[in-house]
């Protein structure tokens, strides 16, 4: 009978030993899953920030941009009132041309 409980108590010892050897192996897995997964946020992580910084750079540009275009917009303003100005003066001068010939052909 002694035997007998001292096998048992032997089955049940190396079948503890088999799950705590399960059990390692499921830690080394886990383990490794947690870095693979550290890894794969820590690129996430860099992948992120370096959008970050184009978006920066981005709307740096379109700020530059819409000042440009803004600049621009005041430059054509002003060239169409000269357009303008020059227009008034081409017309006068036409009327006068128009009645100097007019004189002159009166004239001979």
């Amino acid at each position: 009978m002694e035997e007998q409980l001292l096998r048992q108590i032997l089955t049940e010892i190396q079948a503890l030993k088999a799950g705590q050897e399960k059990m390692a192996g499921d830690i080394d897995e886990i383990k490794t899953d947690v870095h693979s997964l550290k890894a794969g946020q820590r690129e996430l992580y860099d992948l992120t920030k370096s959008l970050e910084h184009r978006q920066e750079e981005t709307t740096a540009q379109l700020t530059t941009m819409a000042e440009d275009i803004n600049f621009i917009k005041g430059s054509v303003s002003r060239l169409e009132e000269g357009q303008q100005k020059t227009q008034v003066v081409v017309d006068a001068l036409c009327r006068r041309s128009i009645e100097q010939e007019e004189t002159l052909r009166r004239v001979k």
